[in-house]
């Protein structure tokens, strides 16, 4: 992957001088991208767990929650972005995750998160503490 300024090209193809940019990437990269996505457009390892946040202290926690994680080899997603819990359900379900961590203002207060099970694996929710990755690692692991 190159690019950067190009400025003068224009003027030394017998144009008028023009403000560029430009970028190249490889083909034999973007092949080795493809590989890796499905027909969907999804990559093609579903995650461990989608992480399903709402509210500004829950979204940061997500992510730090996300980062340890994927530490421990774990595929872990979610939506930085701030939308409704049904729509993250929803996104969380089509990742193809087997679980979800719902992680709130209110979950984040008591120090917990919620695994719920998207693929019928387990009945019910887990409450977990939030503080205690090995345990929770323990729980997604197959």
């Amino acid at each position: 992957c190159g690019g950067g300024r190009y400025d003068g090209l224009v003027e030394q193809l017998g144009g008028a001088a023009t403000p560029a940019v430009g970028w190249a990437l490889g083909m034999e990269r973007l092949v080795l991208l493809l590989a890796q996505v499905d027909k969907t457009g999804s990559s093609a390892a579903a995650p461990d767990l989608y992480v399903v946040n709402r509210g500004a202290a829950a979204e940061a926690a997500a992510l730090v929650l996300a980062r340890g994680l994927r530490g421990q080899g774990l595929r872990v997603d979610l939506d930085p972005g701030g939308s409704a819990f049904g729509k993250q359900f929803k996104r969380a379900d089509r990742s193809g995750a087997p679980w979800a961590a719902v992680l709130g203002d209110d979950e984040l207060a008591q120090g917990v998160v919620l695994l719920k099970p998207l693929r019928g694996q387990d009945a019910g929710e887990h409450r977990m503490e939030l503080n205690d990755l090995p345990a929770l690692i323990a729980r997604l692991r197959p």
